[in-house]
């Protein structure tokens, strides 16, 4: 299970539904449901999401893994601006252009960004400076 997966289970579940009467809600099926739950499938739509960030009474970024912040944001707070505050400029920069890529173009993005990001040559720095902080 991965945290989006894990904070859609445990805000349906705070909220006292099935996933059978969150899906009904959100009018997909409850296997959906499962497969966001269980990790089977990340790419939710936006609207969704955003409707159930409205159902539960959570900020979207917060069912995301983007925030650990569950508060709905005050005012016109958009995601990008939340991923602005909770993790800099160039996550949200790179966060809006992945929303503009289709399928394929987000598949070869996270799958180079897994590759950099498991490199021990792109990290190595960084584990460093966490052991001398």
């Amino acid at each position: 299970m991965n945290i989006m997966g894990q904070r859609i289970r445990d805000c349906r579940k705070a909220s006292n539904k099935t996933q059978k009467e969150l899906a009904a809600l959100l009018g997909v099926k409850e296997a959906a449901v499962s497969k966001w739950e269980s990790g089977k499938v990340e790419n939710i739509p936006r609207s969704t999401i955003k409707e159930m960030a409205s159902m539960f009474d959570v900020n979207p970024c917060y069912i995301m893994g983007f925030s650990n912040d569950p508060n709905p944001p005050k005012g016109e707070a958009t995601v990008y601006s939340r991923v602005t505050i909770e993790l800099g400029q160039q996550a949200s920069e790179l966060l809006q252009s992945f929303m503009k890529m289709n399928q394929k173009g987000r598949d070869m993005a996270f799958a180079t960004v897994n590759a950099l990001a498991n490199s021990p040559e792109n990290t190595a720095q960084e584990k460093t400076e966490l052991k001398n902080a």
